[in-house]
């Protein structure tokens, strides 16, 4: 989604052109990332975007996100957890305002390949890199020219995910996300 454009009052709009651009994607097989404000699913339009699964179904990461103006408690993909479960589709959370958040001046760079009046589909040059580890509740989309690597964390014996990309690379060059679940991770289309 444009987040120059979102308003509540839109959510209805935003949802049939997001089930356009899904039915488009879907008939060419192409997975994609999608990023949204507030619920996905939800029937109120001032707590997210009111999509039934088969406007979003082809999405293999969906993202919920806060706006300073739209700023409600995330669902943690209970909306749809049987449909996340089964179309093996990641689930992640990202509070505005948090150390590690969505690069939206990396993603407005990006080539658009379809633009409406509330959402923006790009297509990076770059393929997606898309890791979750379901132990930690943590994961990170970054393109691919960075490497991720898993690392064991000797404290906690725990498996954690850490970004070895080089420190000159700067802030927000990747989307460190939070997870409430366990994924095989892989690559995608970017669509926000």
């Amino acid at each position: 989604m444009r987040p120059d454009k979102f308003s509540p009052l839109h959510t209805a709009a935003i949802a049939e052109e997001l089930g356009s651009i899904n039915r488009e994607l879907q008939d060419q097989q192409r997975p994609f990332l999608l990023i949204g404000f507030g619920r996905w699913g939800s029937s109120h339009s001032s707590l997210g975007i009111p999509v039934d699964w088969t406007q979003i179904s082809g999405a293999r990461a969906i993202v919920e996100t806060t706006l300073p103006e739209m700023n409600v408690e995330l669902s943690q993909g209970s909306h749809f957890f049987h449909n996340l479960s089964s179309f093996r589709a990641s689930y992640f959370m990202v509070q505005h305002g948090r150390n590690f958040g969505i690069d939206w001046e990396w993603l407005n760079r990006q080539p658009v390949v379809r633009q409406t009046e509330f959402v923006r589909h790009v297509r990076p040059l770059e393929r997606l890199l898309m890791r979750v580890d379901g132990r930690t509740a943590r994961g990170v989309i970054l393109p691919r020219r960075k490497t991720i690597r898993a690392e064991r964390n000797g404290e906690s014996g725990r498996n954690s995910i850490r970004d070895h990309a080089p420190r000159s690379a700067g802030a927000g060059q990747g989307i460190e996300l939070s997870v409430p679940g366990r994924r095989t991770p892989g690559p995608v289309s970017s669509t926000s």
